[in-house]
């Protein structure tokens, strides 16, 4: 029984690593990104920049787990095919 739950407990290790991963990335490295330009349209600059890399790692992270589920869904398939 507990060799079943093995690759959903992957899973869930996988999906909190990148958690942690992406939340480090944005607090760390994305944040702190400074103005680009004085002013008013270097702070906007400097946020569009920020929500893009952070929408990117958002959606790197959905295809990562998409793939994961896609890869468990087809070998529990097989396994009963």
């Amino acid at each position: 029984m507990t060799y079943r739950l093995l690759p959903l407990m992957g899973i869930l290790l996988v999906a909190w690593l990148l958690i942690f991963l992406g939340s480090f990335i944005i607090f760390k490295i994305v944040a702190p990104i400074p103005e680009f330009l004085p002013g008013y349209f270097g702070v906007l600059i400097t946020a569009i920049i920020k929500v893009i890399i952070s929408t990117l790692l958002v959606i790197c992270w959905i295809l990562i787990m998409v793939w994961l589920r896609d890869l468990y869904v087809r070998k529990k398939f097989l396994k009963k095919s």
